[in-house]
């Protein structure tokens, strides 16, 4: 996939789809996916153009902090290492990209400050390539998961359609979060450092070590947490569950709300967006 710049013509035609109002803008942002697409996939180019494994030094990466964490964890619980290796390895490739997503969007209008004041596009466009970013970035620690699910034969358990619900959800509540985030984050610089600092703390209430059975079922840290519902929904038909409708509808519910803050988080910012950048 190639970044071209674009030319007069093609610079004109983006002009005239800046739209007047922000369902407008959501409309023409998503008719100009590649635009968007093109971007994330650049980003990452540029980020490891010198690196030979390029995003899979990431992928490398979790590997390992699989491994070691799966051995830790499996004696601290007393779960046979067969069972937890792969339930630690989803949680974790799904908290990477929630956590990468959550960050990397508060300054999702910053670092495109240039071509926000070059270019009339939507500024959908640029919370979309955060969304688009982190979700290659996910398909590449997808290929850890896989190896996992091989050799502990778990291949089979997979429920393909409910995972594939499950995703849509997750990157639908993740493109939410990165639109409420991007305009937190122009206004307020200092955001990302909030944002950094609590998802530290998050992935320790969030069940992504530890086991839900281990703690109370109405436990605040489960009910009151999103991403609760939103790690549960993709992880258990990874692991051949099927998620309950408890867990399912608390995934649909809390990523309504975040589309819904999200877009009027955008509607409010847009238009003072470029004063701050």
């Amino acid at each position: 996939m190639r970044m071209s710049s674009p030319s007069k013509s093609g610079s004109q035609r983006l002009m005239r789809l800046t739209p007047t109002n922000a369902f407008a803008e959501l409309r023409d942002s998503l008719g100009l996916w590649r635009l968007w697409l093109n971007m994330g996939w650049s980003d990452i180019k540029q980020r490891y153009r010198n690196s030979v494994l390029g995003p899979f030094w990431l992928a490398s990466g979790l590997a390992l902090t699989i491994a070691g964490l799966s051995l830790l964890y499996s004696q601290i619980l007393r779960v046979p290492f067969t069972d937890f290796a792969p339930y630690l390895a989803a949680g974790l490739m799904i908290w990477t990209y929630i956590a990468s997503t959550a960050t990397e969007s508060c300054h999702g209008y910053v670092l495109a400050d240039g071509l926000i004041k070059s270019l009339q596009v939507p500024y959908f466009v640029y919370i979309f390539r955060v969304v688009a970013r982190n979700l290659i970035v996910l398909g590449h620690n997808l290929v850890v998961v896989a190896i996992i699910w091989i050799v502990f034969g778990k291949v089979m358990d997979i429920k393909p359609l409910e995972t594939l619900a499950g995703l849509v959800l997750l990157a639908l509540f993740s493109a939410g979060m990165a639109a409420l985030f991007a305009s937190i984050g122009a206004i307020f610089k200092d955001f990302i450092q909030i944002v950094s600092q609590v998802f530290q703390i998050l992935i320790f209430v969030t069940p992504v070590f530890w086991l839900t059975k281990s703690v109370s079922p109405r436990s605040a840290f489960l009910h009151l947490n999103p991403f609760y519902y939103l790690l549960e929904v993709v992880r258990e038909p990874l692991l051949g569950q099927t998620p309950s409708a408890f867990v399912f509808m608390g995934a649909v519910g809390f990523t309504i709300a975040s589309l819904i803050a999200g877009f009027v988080a955008y509607a409010i910012s847009r238009k003072s967006v470029v004063f701050y950048v």
